[in-house]
């Protein structure tokens, strides 16, 4: 099954959710985001710091954040926490991730669609700045498609 991934941008801080522990997302009604796709989110100032895991598209449950933008709300859960967060100054040196659509837009959208050379590029950014990742996570594993 071929896994789409999908940066997320916020200001807020989700930092105290564990692994496992399922949370939500908003998103554009006419997304195209599916269950088992991968949302990796950027925290303005921060950086890339957590992947979550698209549990259910729509959710049962429509969070008032999310109604009052005329959103929909998506069920979310985390896979990990990513100790050496993946920052914009990173992002803009990386040959790949320098021309994509956030980097561009300066992240002033709520979510992307990464491209699989984008995602692929991120996942290896995540693993050279997060050594024990890789065998903690599998994270490779998480990548749409990796050959």
């Amino acid at each position: 099954m071929e896994r789409h991934v999908y940066l997320g941008v916020t200001n807020k801080e989700f930092t105290n959710l564990k692994p496992k522990q399922e949370s939500f997302w908003c998103v554009y009604k006419n997304s195209n985001i599916k269950k088992n796709d991968l949302l990796v989110l950027y925290r303005s100032k921060i950086g890339i710091n957590q992947i979550y895991e698209v549990i259910a598209y729509p959710s049962k449950n429509s969070e008032f954040d999310c109604k009052l933008r005329n959103m929909v709300t998506i069920a979310t859960r985390l896979l990990v926490n990513i100790a050496n967060p993946i920052s914009l100054d990173i992002l803009k040196k990386d040959k790949t991730f320098s021309i994509s659509g956030p980097v561009r837009k300066n992240f002033q959208s709520t979510i992307f669609s990464l491209s699989e050379d984008e995602a692929n590029s991120l996942f290896t950014l995540i693993i050279k700045y997060n050594k024990n990742i890789e065998s903690k996570y599998k994270i490779t594993l998480l990548a749409p498609q990796l050959k």
